[in-house]
């Protein structure tokens, strides 16, 4: 008994070691360079949901998930995981009847895996997609998905999601459509980074699937294959990526689609520190210069410049004091210049509106931020001017309680000597470094005008909390900044409303009032656009298209700010209904009207968007980027790599 138990054990640990015997049978897969960069600010989540609540989550994402389309530089779409696609449209039987019409499209995956050697199969699609309009998920990504079939009833009134029209057959994707559509239109909405493909089995079982190297799978070139925050994230190649592993005769070549065989990124390093190992030749890329306006200044010339669609915003909480008042919300806007901040900033462009530039209009020619008709104005109202307009409309600064305006920060990490483990020193003991962002940096500018108008407030800085630490030692963290935003939603205020029947007796209903839509006060959040349309950047205000997650009595909770205005709604209606007419003129002009009443109404606070300030050796090339500015490096070469690969003692360290 003893004996077949021993080779039963000894067969499970082959099959489970299988996947690395047959990379190394295939040739070194530790051969290629590592390279050092600097690619993004931390990041603490790298749920692709979310990524676009946060520019340097969106860089990282974008490299290690890959969905069925790409965005290239020039804005247009190429495959990505998508081998082919046939759309039809049949009519029913009843001309008359649009009943019976089906509107199908069958999408073809292509070969490949994920960084675990799994399989890439169709259902790993849906599943994410799915996810997206659970009724209980908060993600603006779902409005995408509104075409098909039971999509906006199973996230908007809880339809059952057997009826979405999402099938899977290996690699076959069978996607039905409620309506004729432009397929060409569709497949570009599946760029965006919400609608990559997910494991179930990572994403339903782990808590922390998304935050850590231990439990994170991707499908890109790129996974994570060490992260401690305020020191070091690597990320390292794919050995599967358009690899089949479905054919065992065919062994995985390790660098034939992702040539650098690990990208390290050193969080530890000061300012100084790290334009010092730029100038040294010890570090090849800087995508992300540090805050400081001086630095920033003399790197000007040096550095590459990209326009991006990525706006520093600040979000508002409509639901508590005082920013339920739409006034108030106006005020501290128009109070700030900028102008003056996007100089600061160096690398930015003021902002004129929600919709940044580059997004087209009714034809590609036209840019749809240059036609707004009710910019934004980049000079600041003066402070005596802003006193006045909130005197005027009864408002008294001072008889508010103090908020704060959340910003991330970097952690600041510490080694314990004794016992060589690392924990986050707390941000009021931390040294200046965690300060050194841009929205630390910028919080300070609007803070000193919000303080001169009278109100009462203050930065609160947060970085990643430590919630739970795994056999590796690795200390895994989510993201502050994301809770903030999407905290428990609260039930609300519930009131009796007391009436009487057709016979007089008294009724006793209850009523939810004033729900909390969730933590915050005012949070900075730098916002990448879902796709490259102007209809799904401000769709997303509106309730039905918010993404929001549904209360218990499956009414929409809508956007994340607790705006919900009935006009905006019925404005967003007219233009999903102009858009699926194909009217562009009309859908034009209500998404339009839509922006002016959004800057009027002011739930969210526009203030720049980013230009991107590339700073790269020239050892390194061959490295290009997507519409999204996400870095596209499984190409990039660096010479003489050889002459840079770590010793064992430095590995060892």
């Amino acid at each position: 008994m003893k004996k077949i138990t021993r080779i039963l054990c000894l067969v499970l640990c082959l099959a489970m070691l299988a996947p690395g015997f047959i990379a190394c049978a295939s040739g070194e897969t530790t051969s290629g360079a590592q390279i050092n960069m600097y690619l993004s600010s931390e990041v603490y989540n790298f749920d692709p949901a979310y990524a676009h609540l946060d520019s340097s989550a969106a860089k990282l994402v974008g490299m290690m998930f890959e969905g069925l389309m790409k965005l290239d530089a020039d804005g247009d779409i190429s495959k990505g995981m998508l081998e082919k696609w046939v759309y039809t449209e049949d009519t029913g039987i009843d001309e008359e009847s649009a009943a019976d019409d089906k509107y199908t499209m069958v999408i073809t995956l292509k070969d490949s895996a994920w960084s675990d050697g799994r399989a890439l199969h169709a259902d790993q699609f849906v599943y994410a997609w799915k996810r997206l309009l659970e009724p209980d998920f908060d993600g603006e990504g779902a409005q995408l998905l509104y075409d098909i079939v039971g999509a906006w009833e199973r996230k908007n009134i809880g339809l059952s999601p057997d009826d979405i029209g999402l099938y899977a057959d290996q690699k076959v994707l069978t996607i039905e459509f409620k309506h004729s559509i432009d397929p060409e239109e569709f497949l570009r909405k599946t760029a965006s980074l919400c609608l990559v493909p997910l494991r179930q089995d990572r994403v339903d079982y782990y808590y922390n699937w998304s935050s850590a190297n231990t439990t994170i799978v991707t499908n890109g070139p790129f996974t994570l294959v060490t992260y401690y925050p305020g020191a070091i994230m690597e990320l390292g190649r794919n050995t599967y990526y358009y690899h089949d592993v479905t054919d065992e005769d065919k062994l995985p070549n390790p660098s034939k689609h992702v040539k650098p065989y690990k990208i390290i990124v050193d969080y530890s390093l000061n300012s100084e520190q790290m334009l010092q190992k730029f100038e040294e030749g010890q570090l090849f890329y800087i995508s992300e210069l540090p805050a400081s306006k001086e630095i920033r200044e003399q790197y000007k010339e040096r550095a590459k410049l990209y326009d991006t669609l990525v706006s520093h915003v600040y979000y508002f909480n409509t639901t508590k004091e005082p920013f339920n008042n739409p006034v108030v919300r106006d005020i501290l806007s128009k109070v700030i210049s900028r102008t003056e901040i996007a100089a600061e900033v160096v690398f930015a462009k003021p902002a004129t509106g929600w919709v940044p530039e580059n997004i087209k209009d009714k034809t590609k020619k036209d840019d749809f931020a240059e036609n707004n008709t009710a910019k934004i104005v980049s000079d600041a109202m003066s402070i005596a001017d802003a006193k006045a307009a909130l005197a005027a409309a009864g408002i008294d600064p001072a008889s508010f309680p103090e908020f704060k305006l959340t910003v991330r920060v970097n952690a600041d990490s510490v080694v314990d000597e004794g016992t060589g483990s690392l924990t986050l020193r707390p941000i009021k003991n931390s040294n200046k470094r965690i300060y050194d962002t841009v929205d630390y940096v910028v919080a300070q500018k609007v803070i000193e005008k919000w303080k001169e108008l009278g109100f009462k407030c203050s930065i609160d800085p947060v970085n990643a909390k430590q919630y739970s630490e795994t056999t590796s030692s690795l200390l895994q963290y989510r993201d502050q900044l994301v809770e903030a935003i999407y905290g428990t939603p609260g039930t609300g205020i519930k009131e009796e409303v007391k009436s009487k029947d057709a016979e007089g007796k008294d009724i006793v209903t209850e009523n939810y009032v004033n729900i909390e839509r969730a933590g915050f006060d005012v949070v900075a959040i730098d916002y990448q656009l879902l796709d490259t349309t102007a209809f799904s950047a401000l769709a997303v205000f509106a309730a039905d298209y918010s993404g929001a997650q549904l209360d218990e009595k499956y009414e929409t909770l809508g956007h994340i700010t607790g705006y919900n205005s009935e006009a905006y709604n019925k404005l967003i209606a007219e233009a999903d209904a102009a858009r699926l007419a194909g009217d562009k003129e009309t859908l034009s002009a209500k998404l339009h009207e839509a922006e002016a009443l959004l800057l009027k109404d002011c739930p969210v606070m526009p203030i720049f968007v980013y230009q991107d300030a590339i700073v790269s050796s020239k050892s390194l090339s061959n490295f290009k980027f997507s519409g999204w500015r996400t870095p596209i490096f499984h190409k990039v070469k660096l010479k003489n790599w050889r002459d840079y690969l770590p010793s064992s003692e430095e590995e060892e360290e």
